[in-house]
C-alpha cells in the first residue's frame, strides 16, 4: 500500500509541476488523430482505400477522447494543420511496410519528430505507438536502425501475462495491487505480431536511451526476449507491442474478455487521454473531419468486428520520398 501511495503521489507530482509551470489547463475535449494505412481487405484496393480499425477509435473514445482520421497519404500542410488540432497521436498496429524508410513511415516519422519537438522545448504532446505503431516508433526514434526488428515465434492471435520491470511506469504505476499482480500472472495481454524489437536495439542505437524506457518484456516460443512496452523519459510517448483495444472491444479473435482484461484495457485508454488532457491545442477544424462522419464496416477479413475505410486522396503536393 505505501508503495502504490508514492507511485501514485509521485505521478501526481509530476503532473501538478507540469501543468504549473506551463500555466496549462486540463484539455476537457480532447482530439485524438489516428493514422490511416493502405487497406488489406479484398473488397477496398489498397490502390484506393485506406483503413483504421473501429476497436482504436472505441478505445480512445472509452478515455474521453474524439478522434480524427490521419491520412498517412496526406501532403506535410494537411498534417501540419491536423496536428495543431489534435492533442495527442495514436500509430496503430497492422502490416504496412515501415522500412526504407516508407512512405507511411516518412508521413508518421513527420509528425512524431514534430511531438518530440515541442516536448524537448518543455511543452506536451502524447504520442502512443501500439504493436506496429510501437515498432516504427523505435524505428524512427533509433535513427532508422537496419536491425530495428527481429522475427518471433509464437506470438501470433495469442495472449499472454507481461513480465513487467519498471513498476513506477506511468500505466502500470496506476494498477492496484489485484490488476498487478494479475497482469503478471493472468493472459491478460493480446498479442498478434511476427516482428519485435529486441532489448539489444538500445544498444545497437544508444539514442533511444534518450527518449524510451523499457517497461515490460516477454519472451517467444524460441525463448527470445523482446519488448513489450516502454514509457518516454521525461517525454509523454508510450508504447505497447501488445493490443490493449482488442480486449473490449473484438470479438473474433481469442482476446481475453475477463474483468481482469477489461480493467487492464482501461487503464491504458483512460491514462492515455489523461495526458492528451495537458495538451493545450484547441479543436478548430469542420466537425465533419471527425470519425463521427464516417460509418464503420464489417469486413470480410475476420480481425476485426469493424473497421472505417476511407477513400485515399487523390492529389499529393510533396514529393513522396520528401525526408521527413
Amino acid at each position: 500500500m505505501i508503495i502504490k501511495i508514492a507511485i501514485l503521489f509521485s505521478t501526481l507530482l509530476f503532473a501538478y509541476f507540469k501543468l504549473s509551470s506551463n500555466n496549462y489547463l486540463l484539455q476537457e475535449q480532447p482530439v485524438v488523430g489516428v493514422f490511416t494505412q493502405p487497406s488489406t481487405f479484398s473488397e477496398y484496393s489498397r490502390d484506393n482505400y485506406t483503413y483504421i480499425a473501429a476497436s482504436y477509435v472505441k478505445f480512445l473514445e472509452s478515455g474521453g477522447a474524439r478522434v480524427i482520421p490521419i491520412p498517412y497519404e496526406a501532403n506535410y500542410s494537411t498534417l501540419d494543420e491536423i496536428f495543431s488540432n489534435i492533442n495527442g497521436i495514436l500509430i496503430p498496429g497492422g502490416s504496412t511496410g515501415l522500412i526504407g524508410p516508407s512512405l507511411y513511415t516518412q508521413k508518421v516519422a513527420y509528425l512524431v519528430n514534430k511531438a518530440l519537438k515541442i516536448n524537448k522545448e518543455g511543452g506536451w504532446f502524447p504520442v502512443i505507438g501500439i504493436c506496429l505503431g510501437h515498432e516504427v516508433m523505435h524505428y524512427i526514434l533509433s535513427n532508422y536502425s537496419a536491425n530495428f526488428l527481429i522475427d518471433v515465434k509464437g506470438q501470433d492471435k495469442v495472449t499472454k501475462p507481461i513480465n513487467i520491470q519498471y513498476r513506477q511506469a506511468y500505466f502500470y504505476g496506476q494498477m492496484n495491487e489485484e490488476l498487478y499482480q494479475a497482469s503478471l500472472k493472468e493472459n491478460l495481454a493480446y498479442y498478434h505480431h511476427i516482428h519485435a524489437v529486441s532489448p539489444s536495439l538500445y544498444e545497437i542505437a544508444p539514442i533511444l536511451k534518450q527518449y524510451l524506457r523499457i517497461t515490460s518484456t516477454q519472451i517467444d516460443d524460441d525463448e527470445q526476449l523482446f519488448i513489450t512496452s516502454t514509457d518516454g523519459i521525461n517525454i509523454p510517448f508510450y508504447s505497447f507491442q501488445y493490443h490493449p483495444e482488442k480486449n473490449p472491444f473484438e470479438w473474433t479473435i481469442p482476446a481475453n474478455h475477463s474483468l481482469h482484461a477489461i480493467q487492464f484495457s482501461r487503464i491504458h485508454s483512460y491514462q492515455f487521454i489523461q495526458s492528451c488532457r495537458m495538451n493545450t491545442n484547441k479543436f478548430s477544424l469542420d466537425l465533419n473531419s471527425l470519425i463521427f462522419n464516417y460509418n464503420p464496416v464489417q469486413p470480410v477479413n475476420q480481425n476485426y468486428n469493424q473497421v472505417y475505410i476511407f477513400h485515399r486522396l487523390n492529389t499529393m503536393e510533396d514529393q513522396e520520398l520528401q525526408n521527413p
